[in-house]
């Protein structure tokens, strides 16, 4: 299901690959993220895949027709297992399978997890957030992640403790394979409130460019509400990462939602990222045909990060999501 915007995106030997890694499968992940890296360069260096589970609504499991996938099957069997008693506060999580075309299927059979945290994400909030000490004996248990010292321990607590109360924690990502190991969180807050935030938690990155980054997305998306990326090793990275999602939050309601407008929004943000050169005019182009691609049986957005990295000068990245439509 990969339409001709997508083939020119990637190549034809990336395609192949794609594919064929898409076909060893099974039918149990409702929606799919392909991660474009560094969109200024013409080269595509690297491609990783997120695939979701739905657990709230399973879809049918089959059987994996590779053997070499067995470590991943044991993976998702005992996840699911472990699930099963987690029902009240985890709608879904996404795998993510790091550079795919260079990691062979025995490698990747412990993805990196992100795990929701957001019981009736995305349609109704809780009215009352939970402190790490809520989730910690659920997803350590699951074998989520490694035993963290007790100063990494704090830092997690501390960006819980300060969140404020716009804002809402969606994922904890445990990236085990990473080097170093890392643990992300995917926070939403009104930007308002971004930079108090990050003081409080002794972010110890250029606060100066985050403002910066937060007046580039500010002129795009009309919602005052926002997502972004927070990396926790031993203690706080240097790592701050904003997304611009098709996905508001509707403060009224209490509850997220797809924009109707997910394609004008995704133009618009390729056309800022091309004319600050923080993507090539070709993969412009493609990426803004790809979120108004019109499949049969599936549906396509664009998220968008905006990255900064010790010693590296802010650069972009894109998430191409597709969605099945049928059960």
């Amino acid at each position: 299901m990969l339409d001709e915007s997508l083939h020119e995106l990637l190549g034809k030997k990336t395609t192949e690959g794609l594919q064929e890694i898409a076909s060893l499968f099974p039918q149990l992940f409702s929606s799919y993220y392909l991660e474009i890296r560094d969109l200024a360069s013409h080269e595509l260096s690297r491609l990783d895949l997120l695939c979701a589970i739905d657990h709230q609504s399973p879809r049918k499991r089959t059987n994996f027709i590779d053997n070499r996938w067995l470590p991943l099957i044991e993976n998702l069997r005992s996840t699911y297992a472990k699930l099963k008693s987690l029902d009240e506060f985890t709608p879904f999580l996404w795998l993510e399978f790091d550079n795919i075309l260079v990691n062979k299927p025995e490698t990747i059979a412990a993805p990196g997890v992100h795990y929701c945290l957001e019981p009736g994400y995305p349609e109704q909030l809780a009215e009352k957030k939970a402190q790490l000490s809520h989730y910690k004996p659920y997803v350590f248990s699951m074998g989520l992640c490694q035993q963290y010292h007790s100063e990494a321990s704090l830092t997690l607590s501390r960006l819980f403790k300060h969140l404020p109360l716009s804002g809402h924690i969606i994922h904890i990502s445990f990236m085990q394979q990473r080097k170093p190991a890392t643990t992300k969180l995917y926070i939403s807050m009104h930007q308002d409130e971004v930079i108090k935030y990050l003081e409080k938690v002794h972010f110890p990155g250029d606060v100066k460019e985050v403002e910066k980054m937060l007046l580039f997305w500010r002129d795009i998306n009309d919602s005052p509400y926002l997502f972004f990326d927070l990396a926790v090793g031993d203690t706080l990275f240097d790592h701050f990462a904003l997304v611009s999602s098709p996905v508001y939050f509707d403060e009224l309601n209490n509850k997220f939602s797809f924009l109707e407008n997910k394609a004008e929004l995704s133009n618009k943000l390729c056309k800022k990222l091309a004319s600050s050169g923080l993507i090539t005019q070709q993969k412009s182009s493609l990426i803004q045909q790809w979120s108004s691609s019109k499949f049969e049986l599936a549906w396509t957005w664009v998220d968008f990060k905006l990255v900064k990295e010790p010693n590296r000068a802010v650069y972009s990245k894109a998430y191409l999501g597709l969605q099945s439509c049928v059960n």
